[in-house]
């Protein structure tokens, strides 16, 4: 009889299931196949310095580098290598803490501006550069620096840690433990110099680049973004 298939032929196919739904289709369709929303959400890593989206210089190191935890025990022990010389310096903030500083500031980063640099083994970015007639007190007054009512109440309280605080969300008067326990974790990188407006003009305008917790002379960040900056600095300047 024409389209007559034997009883065994359709018993094969029911027993291979031809012919009815294949719960594992799916699966190894998924294995083989593999697209980005069938698979869990995993924490992003910073990009850092991607010289591949964007072309940029190298960045000249310094000549110095020790995390400030070393530097504050010598500061107090009154042997820190740090002259009273001036020059520049740069601070590095591990991979954690950048993520937590750069929060405020949304999806507006431009990850690939920020340098990034492998210390010890770990990622850190560079997000603050400063210039000083005194490196030894300009360390001194960064790391150790109290925060006094009266020292928020002036302005004194210094630049750095007015930005901290304000990302971090925290009043100043109420921060100075917060602050100074993240400060601990960075590595400040210094030189001697003896003109060092011209290298911190230099960093701070230069096109591919940027420091986002810089707020003056800084033409290498968002001019929006420092806006931000200054608008926390002033509302938990308190």
């Amino acid at each position: 009889m024409v389209g007559y298939i034997p009883f065994t032929v359709w018993g094969c196919c029911f027993i291979r299931g031809i012919g009815k739904p294949r719960p594992d289709i799916g699966i190894r369709q998924r294995n083989r196949f593999p697209t980005p929303f069938l698979y869990p959400k995993v924490k992003p890593v910073l990009p850092g310095n991607r010289r591949t989206q964007q072309p940029l210089t190298p960045m000249a190191y310094l000549k110095n580098l020790e995390k400030v935890s070393v530097l504050k025990q010598q500061i107090q022990q009154k042997s820190c290598p740090v002259p009273k010389s001036p020059g520049v310096y740069r601070w590095w903030f591990t991979e954690e803490d950048t993520q937590l500083l750069m929060k405020p500031f949304g999806n507006n980063i431009c990850w690939h501006r920020i340098d990034q640099r492998e210390i010890d083994g770990n990622p850190y970015y560079a997000l603050y550069v400063g210039i000083s007639k005194d490196l030894l007190g300009r360390i001194k007054w960064h790391a150790t620096q109290k925060h006094s009512a009266s020292a928020v109440k002036s302005g004194y309280l210094s630049t750095l840690r007015q930005s901290v605080s304000a990302l971090l969300g925290i009043d100043q008067s109420k921060s100075e433990k917060c602050v100074s326990a993240l400060l601990e974790r960075c590595y400040w990188e210094w030189d001697v110099m003896q003109n060092p407006e011209v290298w911190e003009k230099q960093e701070l305008q230069q096109p591919g680049y940027c420091y986002p917790i810089n707020l003056q002379h800084n033409q290498s960040f968002p001019k929006q973004l420092q806006e931000k900056l200054s608008e926390l600095r002033k509302c938990y300047k308190k």
